[in-house]
């Protein structure tokens, strides 16, 4: 992203409040009882921390990466009034770059809500996957917003079709529009191979 796109995202995360809401996407929640309980997990676009602090509670180590200071901020502080702070690490970063050094694999789960990984990007997402991990995708859905004039950019929309070519060798488990959370969504769930 450019400079003036982290400024956005700075102004968006501008309010005291967490404008995103407290609770992640119903589409993440939806899968659940599918999520690891332990173990190392991966959040990237991490936003306010919403994803990143559930997964924790649910007893995961997670790395929770975004291009947002503010967002981080957030983050940290959603993290520690669920207790969960000592298991929730940021890391400012700028995902167009592809992904921060020093990510090993070996996640259990890596999740990434809306916002939409290049295929380089997915490439790496996908090999930090450890094997019979999961990868969860949520993303603006591409069809809801078909010519609408004002549509999210097309970079952040996608196709049930477009998730599946990010995760070759993987065994789909789901891949759909859905609107669980009030507008449409594609939502990839996928396990790496044992």
């Amino acid at each position: 992203m450019s400079e003036a796109d982290r400024e956005k995202w700075e102004r968006r995360y501008a309010p005291a409040e967490r404008v995103m809401g407290e609770a992640p996407k119903a589409a993440l929640l939806a899968w659940a009882e599918a999520l690891p309980r332990a173990g190392r997990a991966l959040d990237l676009a991490a936003g306010e921390g919403q994803t990143a602090a559930w997964l924790a509670t649910r007893g995961l180590d997670v790395d929770a990466v975004d291009i947002s200071p503010r967002a981080l901020a957030k983050a940290r502080a959603l993290a520690e009034e669920r207790g969960v702070s000592a298991r929730v690490r940021t890391i400012e970063h700028d995902l167009d770059g592809g992904l921060p050094d020093g990510l090993a694999p070996g996640y259990d789960v890596v999740t990434c809500v809306h916002f939409w990984p290049s295929p380089a990007l997915g490439a790496a997402l996908s090999e930090r996957v450890a094997p019979g991990g999961l990868l969860v995708l949520v993303a603006l859905s591409a069809a809801a917003f078909a010519g609408q004039p004002n549509a999210p950019s097309a970079r952040f929309l996608a196709t049930p079709d477009a998730a599946r070519a990010l995760v070759p060798g993987f065994t789909v488990l789901a891949c759909e529009d859905v609107a669980l959370g009030g507008r449409p969504e594609v939502v990839l769930v996928a396990r790496r191979p044992a």
